[in-house]
């Protein structure tokens, strides 16, 4: 009879203490995401252009590891790039070149040294990497507009959404992205 008793206890206890570590987790990595978005505010404001994500394919500790690579990136990408890559897929015109073409996007990791914060902010709350997007446009000093982005963000309908940073959206239009990809690594 105890152990019925104390089963009966323990199953909803359970279940609130899963409960708290999934939302710990989250909260985790909306952290990270206000520490990243924070550096990358600093960095606009001292360099006049947004850093190009870090390579993903260099691991922690080895030259270049969460540095912003150097432009211009030639990869286009697909599912198995593992480097730097840009996209027009999912991203809209910005105007700049007025040639109704969309304009490309460079994905990557944070680039966290070039932002001058540690590893461990560049960590979502479920211990994978930041994932960073940007409007390629505005990583260089000479096309830096602040009313241009050139990312769309998608729901699940396939319709243009706004993410909680509304900050760095000109109308639809984000100049970045910052990504996680949640508890099994496959989101986003």
């Amino acid at each position: 009879m105890a152990m019925m008793i104390i089963g009966i206890i323990m199953v909803p206890t359970l279940q609130l203490y899963n409960l708290y570590l999934k939302d710990k987790k989250r909260l985790e990595t909306i952290s990270a995401m206000d520490v990243v978005q924070a550096a990358l505010g600093k960095y606009v404001a001292t360099n006049g252009r947004y850093p190009v994500p870090a390579d993903p394919s260099i691991a922690m500790n080895d030259t270049g590891s969460g540095q912003s690579v150097a432009t211009p990136i030639a990869t286009a990408c697909t599912a198995t790039i593992t480097d730097v890559c840009f996209t027009a897929t999912n991203s809209v015109d910005t105007l700049a070149d007025v040639d109704i073409l969309s304009d490309n996007v460079y994905i990557g990791d944070v680039p966290f040294a070039t932002l001058g914060i540690p590893y461990q902010a560049a960590i979502d709350g479920y211990g994978y990497k930041l994932k960073y997007a940007v409007t390629a446009n505005l990583t260089a000093a000479g096309t830096f507009n602040n009313t241009w982005g050139a990312i769309e963000v998608l729901n699940d309908q396939r319709n243009v959404t706004l993410p909680a940073s509304p900050s760095v959206f000109s109308g639809a239009r984000g100049h970045y992205v910052i990504m996680s990809h949640g508890p099994d690594a496959r989101g986003a």
